[in-house]
């Protein structure tokens, strides 16, 4: 029975490593982690900051250039639109001059209408 005791003993006991080995258990552990990571030539796909800013002001220049074609537009619509609205004022105010004149007409044309019977 002593004999099954200390054999149980000695399989339960921790294998002791070598420096060897556990060099080359935390190099193996390092490689791996070593393929993880990034390095200067990754960093370079990214953008910069300079990079980000000149993209800020060519955007913002972009955009001002459009907003710059929609006021042209819209100032081109309004000249337009005051024009027609001078020419519907005056043509509105010849209509009712217009209007007027025919008024007096058919009330001249109603008496001598009523003085030839």
């Amino acid at each position: 029975m002593l004999v099954q005791e200390d054999m149980k003993h000695r399989a339960n006991k921790k294998k002791r490593i070598t420096i060897d080995q556990l060099a080359r258990m935390s190099q193996g552990e390092f490689r791996a982690i070593q393929k993880k990571m990034v390095t200067k030539d990754d960093l370079k796909l990214f953008a910069t900051r300079a990079d980000l800013v000149d993209l800020k002001d060519t955007v913002v220049d972009a955009v001002r250039e459009e907003n710059l074609k929609v006021l042209q537009s819209n100032d081109k619509i309004m000249t337009k639109l005051d024009s027609l609205l001078k020419e519907d004022a005056a043509h509105t105010g010849a209509h009712k001059r217009f209007d007027g004149t025919f008024h007096k007409h058919d009330q001249r044309l109603k008496k001598l209408e009523g003085a030839t019977k």
